[in-house]
């Protein structure tokens, strides 16, 4: 039971870009479709904001966050709504993730591949340091390609090309970004150790929730 879950769950990961730009391609933009749509945004947004904010303020930020679809469903904005919230949502996470990268490559701090190679591989060769820098300012240089595409797509071609390019190929873009990366990486590179995407996530996740030295 619990292994059907996990299929219907990838299944609906899978098809939720498709479905969002079909809505959007055929402007069938209904109340229903533009809910189905913030979902996924409030959840995040939610689950953030609880984790983060005292406790007393969580009927606040509940009504703060469910007051944004309602005013979008009644006041019959769904069309706007639909395209503002998945354009906004593309922005802010690649924008959001290029500071995340590229912050680190500036003020002296340790460029995030490297922190995340060095953790796992212990002490890096020279060699490697600088690789791993330019991965970090490669990752850094994708997500801001990814926002001047769409942002270049919205302007100047129609909005069935944007919504093609910000849902359905999102993902594959993603994915073909980490594979090249991880091949590029096999024959430049052959005798560096290797580990699977999910075993970086976990060990840079632990290091994430571990508490930071305070400077006295």
């Amino acid at each position: 039971m619990l292994r059907l879950g996990k299929i219907l769950l990838l299944a609906a990961f899978i098809a939720y870009p498709f479905w969002l730009h079909n809505t959007i391609a055929t402007s069938e933009s209904g109340g229903m479709q533009l809910l189905l749509v913030l979902l996924p945004l409030l959840a995040g947004i939610g689950w953030w904001a609880f984790r983060s904010v005292n406790i007393v303020w969580w009927p606040l930020l509940g009504l703060a966050i469910g007051a944004l679809p309602v005013y979008l469903v009644l006041g019959e904005h769904e069309r706007i709504g639909l395209i503002a919230v998945t354009g906004i949502s593309h922005a802010s996470f690649n924008l959001f993730m290029m500071w995340f990268f590229g912050h680190t490559l500036f003020g002296g701090r340790e460029p995030l591949i490297t922190r995340i190679a060095r953790l796992m591989h212990g002490e890096l060769c020279p060699e490697i340091a600088s690789y791993t820098r330019s991965v970090t300012a490669a990752w850094s240089a994708y997500f801001a390609l990814q926002v001047i595409v769409s942002a270049a797509l919205y302007s100047l071609a129609s909005i069935t090309a944007w919504s093609f390019f910000i849902n359905v190929l999102n993902l594959p873009l993603l994915a073909l970004m980490f594979i090249g990366e991880y091949l590029y990486r096999i024959v430049v590179h052959p005798a560096h150790p290797r580990a699977s995407i999910w075993r970086t996530i976990e060990v840079y996740a632990k290091d994430l929730a571990a508490p930071r030295k305070q400077n006295p």
